[in-house]
């Protein structure tokens, strides 16, 4: 049996997991989950079968920027500082 511990290492980190695991963790409310998916969706190409997808990103950062996530709120920020699929508006790029 997982320990609570090991399931949390597991989703916010996506290491030893399966992405459709830790998506259900991310929906359940993970800041941490929620920013890891907004990585993913920026960055990978093809890890876990996950395919480029900004706007998929700017959901799973902008959902872990309202839970107070330091690190998604800054990524929010330079999607609209920057003008990444969101209208370019440098105000909001100080979050």
């Amino acid at each position: 049996m997982t320990s609570n511990s090991q399931k949390y290492f597991c989703y916010s980190s996506l290491i030893g997991c399966e992405i459709n695991d830790a998506k259900a963790f991310a929906e359940g409310g993970n800041k941490h989950a929620l920013s890891k998916l907004g990585d993913l969706y920026c960055y990978e190409i093809g890890v876990f079968g996950v395919l480029k997808d900004e706007s998929k990103a700017f959901k799973g950062y902008s959902k872990a920027a309202e839970k107070g996530y330091a690190s998604s709120q800054f990524d929010v920020a330079n999607f609209y500082y920057d003008g990444i699929y969101v209208p370019k508006d440098e105000e909001k790029g100080f979050y």
